[in-house]
């Protein structure tokens, strides 16, 4: 079995490689390339945005590797499947035609509801609550469900805004994953090299995710999330998948806020997150390096060194607010 693991690895680096290749040429064919403006995107040629495609082909690899090692028709297989599929169409679509963002949370939100109910998809029905117990919310689970889903998506995409940001994130996740779950998720196990040959071309500004790629990911994040959830013993408990979702879910809502508080759309995008206002100080590196150390280090610390969750996600929450304070133009309130 592990050398048919290895096999479809293989095939996975090689037919990523191979796409590098040809990633002008993919891109021209779809006539789809992020433009500079001058304002909010400062990159200053056209850049291809096809990587959610370079990863759904790893991703269609996985499922075959689904189909012959394990039970396809499995509802956490399938809805390790379905949902980041629907996802990458979504992101797709909104990459070619720009939909608007009302446009867009329509089809993703009935989109969710049908998929999970149609294909009886796992649903967020009880909550694991370190030093509590369990918590019942199986009246609501379906909205909850859907909630969750679009809250990662909207945090994940929203951090997608300097290169290297998105793509490390969810390596760091699917790290985390793996490690903890002794290496049982196959789907993310072919993208792991995967996503550190796209960082370097990412960083070097020669490819970026696009909305198909940072839907894709976010995807296979929170649906095996939500699979994981369905065993309570083998499952985070609440704390910690707040804990891990944190600075992405912090600087969506205060970004919300702020936004809804200056009679503005939630989603309309600006320059206003934490990456891009430390970006006005630090160079990418430097940046990339504070805010994943910020992501990572609690991680290690509740995960490896038994630290007290609750503890992390304050000292974390502090340290995030203190960044914000400190490197905020004076001003933003203008803006």
């Amino acid at each position: 079995m592990v050398s048919y693991k290895i096999f479809f690895l293989t095939i996975s680096i090689f037919t990523f490689i191979f796409c590098f290749f040809k990633f002008d040429l993919i891109s021209k064919y779809l006539n789809i390339s992020d433009l500079p403006d001058n304002k909010r995107k400062i990159h200053k040629k056209p850049v291809p945005k096809i990587g959610g495609i370079f990863f759904f082909l790893v991703f269609a690899i996985s499922i075959c590797q689904i189909f012959y090692f394990e039970d396809y028709k499995d509802v956490d297989n399938l809805n390790k499947i379905l949902i980041p599929c629907f996802f990458f169409i979504v992101g797709i679509m909104d990459d070619k035609y720009d939909l608007s963002p009302n446009l867009r949370l329509i089809i993703l939100t009935l989109g969710l509801i049908l998929i999970i109910k149609i294909f009886s998809l796992p649903e967020i029905e009880l909550l694991s609550i370190e030093n509590y117990g369990i918590v019942n919310v199986k009246s609501f689970s379906l909205f909850f469900t859907v909630l969750c889903y679009l809250l990662f998506l909207n945090a994940f995409n929203m951090f997608d805004g300097i290169n290297g940001l998105a793509i490390s994130l969810f390596t760091i996740y699917v790290l985390l994953f793996l490690l903890l779950f002794n290496f049982q998720h196959l789907i993310l196990i072919n993208f792991l090299i995967c996503c550190l040959i796209f960082l370097y071309f990412n960083i070097k500004e020669k490819i970026f995710l696009g909305n198909s790629g940072s839907y894709l990911l976010s995807g296979i994040i929170s649906s095996s999330l939500i699979s994981q959830n369905t065993d309570l013993e083998n499952s985070f408990f609440a704390e910690e998948i707040f804990l891990i979702l944190l600075i992405p879910g912090i600087d969506m809502l205060r970004l919300f806020i702020q936004r809804i508080s200056k009679k503005k759309h939630p989603f309309n995008a600006d320059k206003n997150h934490l990456h891009h206002i430390l970006i006005n100080n630090f160079n990418i590196y430097n940046v990339l390096g504070i805010i994943l150390g910020l992501i990572l280090l609690p991680i290690i610390a509740r995960f490896y060194l038994e630290t007290n969750t609750i503890l992390l996600i304050f000292f974390s929450l502090a340290i995030y607010f203190f960044l914000i304070l400190k490197y905020l133009p004076s001003d933003y309130n203008s803006k």
